[in-house]
């Protein structure tokens, strides 16, 4: 069970989550999150760089090591990347630096982000990589016996199983059971198992009319991209959208309103937040009714 702070790790623990069941995925941690660690008996620690490896010597010695390596881009934005994560080079400098300390480097990790579409090929480049340091640590007499092949399942992903299938026929390439009988690959389904769990309801608060080739309406709701929305444009999720008002006696469905023609009027319109901020947009020229204030506006990620 992946945790990336004390706060999770202790509501693991309240939970009755086993230590030896969770590590802690974050390459970067606070001191006083691995000293809770220690005291919980949670050894399992992610690192990508040489200060975090001399922290973890200092705070947590007996911490067994999971080292996390860069991702290649191929013209797609992985934030995880920009962020975390050790080239091949320099992971081969770390394993040898760890093997000094005397600390145990037991596995590899990497994440190759949470954005649509088919990852095929960025999985087959992180997994090569991983697989050229299995083979660099067991020439090293260290053996390796976790990879974890990050996050960024989403359900809603059309590519999912594109992109899963692609995975499971490069493990079997790469890490036959055969010759790895004892690896244990993991995954971390966080957005899997969240992408679809929660329904936002906001308040359309005003409007106003744009004069252009056709009628457009900029609605402004109770929420935006500094709130609920902010994940929307991080991971360029969709959204979709049905709308309760207090002139209508039905609800009305976006998808229905697309498809179907009824007899309300459609205007184009995009969603503001309420704040004065030009970056604040929640969704643009989508074809719906005319909305007055006190209008619902409901939001079902993924939809």
């Amino acid at each position: 069970m992946a945790m990336d702070s004390k706060v999770e790790l202790l509501q693991a623990k309240q939970l009755g989550v086993d230590s030896e069941e969770i590590f802690m995925a974050n390459p970067c941690k606070q001191i006083s999150h691995l000293q809770t660690a220690k005291e919980h008996g949670v050894k399992m620690m992610v690192f990508d760089n040489e200060d975090e490896l001399k922290k973890l010597k200092k705070y947590h010695p007996t911490s067994r090591l999971v080292l996390r390596i860069h991702v290649q881009e191929d013209g797609k934005i992985n934030y995880f990347s920009l962020k975390y994560g050790a080239t091949t080079k320099k992971a081969r400098d770390l394993i040898l630096m760890a093997k000094e300390f005397h600390m145990d480097v037991v596995g590899i990790s990497f994440h190759v982000g949470a954005l649509l579409g088919d990852k095929s090929d960025q999985y087959k480049r992180a997994l090569l990589d991983a697989k050229e340091l299995f083979d660099f640590a067991e020439k090293n007499n260290i053996s390796f016996s976790l990879l974890d092949i990050g996050g960024g399942f989403r359900v809603t992903d059309p590519f999912l199983q594109q992109t899963t299938s692609s995975i499971n026929i490069i493990l079997e390439e790469l890490f036959p059971v055969l010759k790895h009988p004892d690896l244990e690959i993991i995954s971390e389904p966080g957005a899997f198992l969240t992408d679809t769990a929660f329904t936002l309801a906001t308040n359309v608060i005003g409007r106003r009319e744009i004069e252009d080739f056709e009628s457009t309406y900029h609605y402004y709701v109770n929420d935006g991209k500094f709130g609920s929305f902010f994940i929307q444009f991080m991971l360029n999720r969709d959204m979709g959208y049905f709308f309760i008002s207090e002139i209508w006696e039905h609800i009305l469905l976006h998808s229905i309103l697309v498809s179907m023609d009824i007899e309300q009027k459609h205007f184009m319109m995009s969603f503001q937040k309420k704040i004065c901020y030009f970056f604040s947009n929640c969704a643009r020229r989508k074809r719906l009714p005319v909305f007055v204030s006190k209008t619902w506006n409901i939001n079902e990620e993924g939809e």
